[in-house]
């Protein structure tokens, strides 16, 4: 927030500085215990290291499994059609008034989320219903 970083550099130098901080944390300790043994203190660092990738590995697969999910259902969404006819339907029925959309949103957003992960079902809504939120919020001042 100091330097004004984009979220994306942000994350970039945070992950950097974590790889540093998890090699050289063993050594540390050693050298503040008075201990001898750095070598294999920083080799115990690099296994550290390796074996918190693999844990990261790990649990991003259902991430990507998610966000593979909500990519199919937003293309076959878009695709079809069924996406404008959902967000005009929604618009149509709650007549202007914002808080009606929102819970129709909510709605639609049970009604998915019955078939998707929590993530994908966030990225669907969010990609379908958001802008007729917005839009509508923008005409109601």
């Amino acid at each position: 927030m100091v330097e004004r970083f984009s979220p994306g550099l942000s994350a970039f130098w945070a992950t950097l500085f974590m790889m540093f901080i998890v090699v050289t944390q063993r050594p540390l300790f050693t050298f503040f215990k008075g201990q001898s043994n750095f070598g294999a203190s920083f080799k115990e660092g690099f296994v550290d290291l390796a074996e918190g990738f693999v844990a990261g590995a790990r649990n991003m697969i259902g991430i990507g499994v998610a966000t593979a999910a909500a990519g199919i259902v937003v293309g076959v969404v878009t695709l079809t059609g069924i996406g404008l006819v959902m967000t005009d339907f929604v618009e149509f029925i709650s007549g202007g008034n914002i808080i009606l959309m929102l819970m129709f949103t909510a709605v639609i957003s049970l009604i998915l989320g019955m078939g998707l992960p929590t993530t994908a079902n966030y990225i669907v809504v969010s990609t379908l219903m958001a802008p007729v939120i917005v839009t509508l919020g923008a005409q109601e001042g």
